[in-house]
């Protein structure tokens, strides 16, 4: 359990380090930071791997030790994870090479403003969760061929087969996951008018007030871009762009909210809560008295 316990904490901490380095603009910079950031912990990884500095962690006091152990395990799917961001990076850019991606904008006609965005239907609760039961049984079944195989990990050593097999396992699930996700796209467009938010394109379709909404959340960039709305009677909406299939000459990522939309938040009782990554607007509740 430590070990899978292990591994899904260096992939959330990869995951959330591989969103801030896809976020870093323009392409040239963000892919040179990028591989600088990825480069450190491998040349370190490797290092420790064929120095054999493993064996040392027996004169280690057990806390200390198992601590080390940990981290050690945990690096190996964060970094793995980090090395997928950044060739996801080099493909995109490569593609895009004599493409200039035109951002979407939010367009006012007829009164009101519109936004017609490509997006993926999902929680980000659900991904999370979908997530997570990839990486629990990878981890089980690494571990279950470093015990049914003992002579790879004997001629290469324990950790380096680990690497190996993470890779050789985590990228092919990785890569999977992200075009049966990017193949749920759909194309919605969002209205803002008459003091209602409309999003159609939707199965069950989507037309409140937005005096009704309790909570908006608008992020723009990395593939987490998203609108996720929560209504005061418990429905939730929530589209991310970021992980949707767009043209080439699209930027996947939103725009920024306009100040009348903002306004009409704002006058239907919604506030902006304090977020560096994410525009959040919540409704107070009434005061007491």
């Amino acid at each position: 359990m430590p070990f899978v316990l292990s591994l899904l904490s260096g992939w959330l901490c990869g995951a959330a380090v591989a969103g801030r380095l896809l976020a870093i603009e323009p392409p040239v910079r963000g892919t040179l930071v990028h591989l600088a950031v990825v480069l450190v912990p491998t040349v370190v990884l490797v290092a420790l791997t064929m120095s054999g500095a493993g064996s040392n962690l027996e004169a280690l006091p057990e806390p200390l030790a198992g601590a080390a152990l940990f981290a050690w395990f945990a690096a190996l799917p964060g970094v793995a994870w980090v090395w997928l961001a950044l060739l996801s990076r080099l493909t995109a850019e490569s593609r895009r090479a004599p493409v200039t991606r035109t951002p979407r904008r939010w367009v006012r006609e007829k009164g009101e403003w519109q936004l017609a965005i490509a997006v993926v239907p999902l929680r980000m609760s659900t991904l999370a969760g979908i997530l997570v039961i990839l990486v629990v049984p990878l981890g089980v079944a690494v571990a279950g061929i470093l015990i049914a195989f003992d002579v790879v990990v004997a001629w290469s050593g324990p950790r380096f087969a680990i690497i190996a097999l993470a890779l050789l396992i985590g990228v092919p699930v990785a890569i999977g996951f992200y075009a049966v996700v990017r193949r749920r796209t759909r194309d919605v467009v969002v209205r803002v008018a008459d003091a209602r938010l409309v999003i159609e394109g939707m199965d069950d379709g989507f037309d409140i007030l937005l005096a009704d909404i309790a909570s908006l959340r608008y992020r723009r960039e990395s593939e987490y871009a998203r609108l996720v709305v929560e209504t005061i009677d418990g429905r939730r909406v929530s589209l991310i762009s970021g992980l949707a299939r767009v043209p080439r000459e699209v930027a996947p990522e939103l725009p920024r909210l306009p100040d009348a939309v903002i306004h009409a938040l704002n006058l239907a009782g919604l506030r902006e809560v304090g977020s560096s990554r994410v525009q959040r607007f919540e409704r107070r509740a009434p005061s007491a008295g």
